[in-house]
């Protein structure tokens, strides 16, 4: 991580790619503020070759500048689970479930309120996003503007999620009150 860009490099050091200025200064205010935060990022090799093929079959004479889908994933202590959920928050920036996990590490959001004694932990009704799904975006600027596609991808997922007739038959017990922390407040009002 460069003061003026944060740069992601190969397994011996040399940069391919930098991340966009949003990213770069989350992570950056992240970092000052969650001391055992570590990053790594990962770019699919088959999507990276695709791009780089078309882009050098391009009939322009000057090259374009590549934008693949990248995943980062944040490593770090549970003390530090509050700073990193504020940070991100504060950039409108939310954790996703990992896929593939790394490192079998355990996965802990702290966007997600976790009670003791709960069976569906961080998040897990949440669906996974498939991989045909996955495959199907090329790049963040086809899908915005392809409304159609974007759109077709959000059914997609509320049609997967379960739909389960035990969930229409909960009450609200007004004894457990709790005051929303302000990150949490953030993400509600996203």
């Amino acid at each position: 991580m460069n003061e003026d860009r944060c740069e992601l490099q190969s397994k011996d050091g040399r940069p391919v790619a930098v991340i966009n200025k949003k990213t770069h200064i989350a992570l950056a205010c992240l970092s000052s503020s969650a001391k055992s935060i570590e990053y790594k990022g990962f770019v699919s090799r088959k999507e990276l070759d695709r791009k780089i093929s078309t882009n050098s079959e391009s009939a322009n004479s000057k090259p374009q500048s590549l934008c693949c889908r990248i995943q980062i994933y944040l490593f770090g202590t549970r003390i530090d689970a509050d700073v990193v959920g504020q940070e991100l928050s504060r950039y409108r920036l939310f954790l996703q479930h990992p896929s593939p996990s790394v490192y079998d590490a355990a996965y802990e959001n702290p966007h997600y309120l976790n009670l003791p004694g709960n069976s569906l932990p961080n998040g897990i009704l949440l669906p996974p996003i498939s991989s045909k799904t996955r495959d199907c975006e090329t790049d963040y600027t086809d899908i915005t503007r392809s409304v159609g596609h974007e759109e077709t991808d959000i059914f997609s997922i509320i049609n997967d999620i379960p739909k389960q007739g035990y969930l229409e038959k909960w009450q609200t017990d007004k004894r457990i009150q709790t005051t929303l922390l302000r990150r949490a407040t953030k993400c509600i009002a996203y």
